[in-house]
């Protein structure tokens, strides 16, 4: 609604007049390259302006909602990390992470098993074992995907034709032998 984009501009300018960063969470993801689309706000674009107004005072924005997670960087440098649901992690496994918030206003976000996971890849890509959230920083991925230990199975699959949700399907059902 409006009254809470005017509340998020407020809180904001509140922040940057005290010298200080500041981290968004929300339930539902807003930048589409680290989300579907289908799982993306309505008012993603409102929200985004207001963000991007006060870019040197937001540090990342955290949601999860999509099960599949992703992680991407906006135009004004905001890194959007979109959590996997544990439901997606096999059993035993991690899915949980630890945010490190330092005074110089970056933050760390230290992954354990599959708490963000490359985008577009429903939830099968390589996994984020750590992110560095500040302005500038690039992050990769570093863990395994879900299926074989470089995610080169799935994107090759993808490559051949098969839409995410049937290359997830035969990665899963050849324990990621698809060779």
């Amino acid at each position: 609604s409006s009254q809470q984009l005017s509340w998020l501009d407020d809180a904001l300018s509140d922040a940057a007049l005290a010298g200080r960063k500041a981290l968004v969470f929300s339930h539902v993801p807003l930048f589409r390259p680290a989300t579907k689309f289908k799982t993306l706000v309505w008012n993603a674009e409102e929200i985004l302006r207001v963000l991007h107004a006060h870019q040197d005072t937001v540090v990342a924005v955290f949601a999860g909602h999509d099960h599949d997670g992703g992680y991407a960087v906006d135009d004004a440098g905001l890194h959007h990390v979109t959590m996997n649901s544990p439901l997606t992690a096999a059993v035993g496994s991690d899915c949980c992470a630890v945010l490190e918030c330092h005074d110089d206003g970056w933050a760390r976000f230290v992954a354990f098993g599959r708490a963000c996971v490359e985008s577009e890849t429903l939830g099968a890509g390589r996994a984020y074992t750590e992110l560095v959230l500040a302005k500038g920083a690039t992050n990769s991925p570093a863990g395994p995907s879900l299926y074989d230990a470089d995610g080169s199975g799935f994107r090759r699959l993808v490559a051949l034709g098969f839409s995410g949700t049937q290359a997830r399907e035969a990665m899963r059902a050849t324990g990621g032998d698809v060779a």
